[in-house]
This record gives C-alpha cells, structure tokens and sequence, in this order.
C-alpha cells in the first residue's frame, strides 16, 4: 500500500462513520441554531452579542472534542487491537509514519467540519467581525486543544486492553470536559465549589467564558489559558512517550 492510500483509506475510514459525522459536523450545528433560538429572547440586548459569541464558541469545541476522542482515539485502539496497526508495520509502515497518516486524516476531515461549522453558524449567529488579537488567540488555543486532543486519544488507544474500554474512557473524557466547562447547558458558576474549581483548570472553561467579552474589544489576557495548554501538553506529551516506549518494546 502506497503511503497516499493510506491516507485516503484513513480519511474514508472517517468519513464513513455515522458516528464522526453525526457527532462532528450535525450536531453542533444542529444544537447551535436550537440553543440560539431557544435562549436569545430571554437575553437582555446589551448580553445578546455576548451569548452568542459563547454558544458559537461552545459548540465549536465539540468538533475536535468528537471527533478525536471519540473517532481517532477508538479507531486507533481498534486497529491496535486487531493487528492491523502491526500487519502495516510488517509492510514497511513505521508506527510513527501509520499515526502521523491517521492525525493529518484527521485533520483534514477537521478542517472541513470547521469550515462548514463557521459557514452556518454565522448564518445562525450574526457574530461582530473580532478583534485581531482575540481571533490570533482564538486560533492559537484551539490548535493547542487539538493537540492536547490527540496526545489523550494516542495514550487511551496505547493502554486500552479492548476497544470497548478505548469506547468507554472516551465518552467519560468527553462528557467530563462538557459538563465541567459549561458545554451541557449550565454554567459552572452555578455549580458546588469543587467543581468550580476543576472547571477553572480546564482550557475549554476559559476558552469559552474568557474569549467573548474580548471578541471585539480585545486585549484579552491569555497567559492563564495558554499555561493551562502547555502545562497538559507537556504532561500528557511525557506519558506518551513513555508509554509509547513500552509499547514498542513489547512488540518489538
């Protein structure tokens, strides 16, 4: 297999799940314009602009939240699993070569998901024009999230023993970082101390309650947010090498 079919069989693979699709690309949008048109009349005018900035934001965080948990990281476990990640390995494909392949496939179904996101949801949402500095910022933290993103799924679908754990501990991610960052309808200001506290931790809380007041204004401080990143990049960055270490090692 030539390393540009590959590719394309990733991106297939994609694709061609109901799920990743529903999850990724319907849904968001879907709860995006039900959640607008629900609440937006409740608002008061001067809030309205803020409000739907932060539902824009909130939603859009559920595409590389789906799709990576939930898609990348089973379907990786799965092919681990199985063999198929070893059977490519014989075949002349290094593991980091078969992984670098199933990321930009990933990636690129991202970027379209994004796109189409963006398109409809401006189309829901009549969104102020932002800030320079606030969309540089906007742009910066998503793509640190998403690779946040990956090193999680990576590790979940190294140490998983079947796919139905890789399924499980998924979900339990995605719906921990929903609920704690406000993306599930309520407000982690409303909720016990202690979760506030988890909920500040979080990249996804800053991003969306700390970016939309700076949407047009800007000069948003973003340091907070950004260490929060790096911090868990560089953590989760270290177990996955020393996982992935182990795993080559027993393979080998």
């Amino acid at each position: 297999m030539k390393k540009g079919n590959l590719l394309r069989c990733e991106i297939m693979t994609i694709v061609t799940s109901p799920l990743n699709i529903i999850f990724s690309l319907f849904f968001p949008i879907l709860m995006l314009q039900i959640m607008y048109k629900a609440i937006v009349g409740d608002i008061p005018e001067a809030g309205a602009e803020v409000f739907g900035i932060t539902l824009f934001l909130s939603y859009l965080l559920i595409i590389p939240m789906a799709l990576i948990l939930m898609g990348f990281t089973t379907d990786t476990a799965e092919q681990r699993i199985s063999g198929i990640l070893r059977r490519l390995h014989l075949f002349g494909f290094s593991y980091g070569k078969i992984i670098s392949h199933k990321i930009l496939a990933n990636l690129l179904v991202l970027l379209f998901c994004t796109t189409i996101y963006i398109i409809l949801g401006v189309s829901i949402i009549s969104l102020p024009v932002p800030n320079i500095s606030t969309l540089i910022t906007s742009i910066g933290v998503l793509t640190l999230l998403t690779l946040l993103l990956f090193l999680i799924g990576s590790i979940i679908a190294l140490v998983v023993p079947n796919n139905g754990t890789a399924i499980s501990l998924s979900l339990i991610i995605y719906f921990t970082i929903m609920i704690f960052s406000g993306l599930m309808g309520v407000s982690p200001d409303k909720m016990p101390k202690a979760v506030q506290v988890v909920s500040k931790m979080l990249p996804t809380y800053h991003i969306v309650y700390k970016i939309p007041p700076y949407w047009v204004s800007g000069g948003m401080n973003g340091g907070t947010l950004f260490l929060y990143l790096f911090f868990y990049i560089s953590t989760f960055s270290v177990i996955l090498l020393l996982v992935s270490r182990k795993r080559i090692r027993r393979v080998s």
